[in-house]
């Protein structure tokens, strides 16, 4: 958590801007952008609390950890090949799930190596904002990887397709007319180290639709690795819950007896 005067993760500079958790293209490209209300609105799920929204809202974004200058024109070029992902998912997304297939050069065309490159440092600002958030040593390693070094170290991350996820969404859009967008950010879970009182590791996960980057981050351990850096991406499918449960346990479907806990 910041406290005092914060200072920009990246570059040192005074935090005067906070990075949104779900990309604010995200929000408008699959709800609008707000103000969402009454008994059908986007909410935001958090510590089991929903909340209604706008594509604006401050709950939306992490604490402010970054210059703005990192926050806009020197993470420009990320935050576009973010874009490029995530309409082709959008548009082919039907494909991908049928397939498991992602490729990159139907995403980013000819020069999908320098757009899949883009898309990793756009993730590795927002696992760095993240660690700022819960007041983890980022790691020197990870700021030289958004600065343009070829090696990503100390953070390791993949991407899968969530069964259990393709379950709900086609559960909510078929038999209730939601839409078949969502937007995930998992739970922080880490390791602090006693003598600092400072998170040093910490695994979390982020998803658009049924599409999630998982991710290990280690400050002492300088490893890092990527699942997708081919061309041609075999996605693996997985899910934390059967996906015929997720569907049997529809709040909607059961609002009464259901059991929270």
């Amino acid at each position: 958590m910041t406290v005092g005067n914060p200072r920009c993760w990246w570059c040192g500079a005074a935090a005067s801007s906070g990075e949104h958790k779900f990309k604010r293209s995200d929000l408008v490209r699959a709800f609008g952008d707000g103000a969402w209300r009454g008994p059908t609105a986007v909410a935001h799920l958090a510590d089991r609390v929903l909340a209604p929204q706008s594509s604006r809202a401050k709950g939306l974004k992490f604490e402010k950890s970054l210059c703005h200058s990192c926050n806009t024109a020197r993470s420009q070029a990320f935050d576009r090949a973010y874009d490029a992902l995530a309409d082709y998912i959008r548009d082919s997304g039907d494909y991908v799930l049928s397939t498991g297939i992602l490729d990159w050069n139907d995403v980013f065309g000819d020069a999908w190596q320098d757009g899949m490159e883009l898309l990793t440092r756009y993730w590795v600002k927002h696992i760095g904002c993240r660690l700022a958030q819960v007041g983890a040593a980022i790691s020197p390693g990870m700021i030289e990887f958004l600065d343009g070094s070829s090696n990503l170290r100390h953070v390791q991350m993949g991407l899968e397709i969530r069964e259990d996820v393709v379950a709900v969404m086609g559960h909510l859009a078929d038999t209730h007319g939601e839409s078949k967008h969502s937007l995930w950010l998992g739970p922080a879970m880490g390791h602090v180290d006693r003598s600092s009182g400072v998170v040093v590791q910490m695994t979390s996960h982020t998803g658009i639709n049924w599409l999630r980057l998982w991710y290990d981050y280690d400050f002492v351990d300088p490893t890092g690795s990527v699942s997708f850096g081919d061309r041609k991406v075999e996605l693996p499918r997985g899910w934390s819950i059967d996906p015929t449960s997720v569907v049997a346990d529809c709040r909607v479907c059961r609002p009464e007896g259901y059991d929270d806990e």
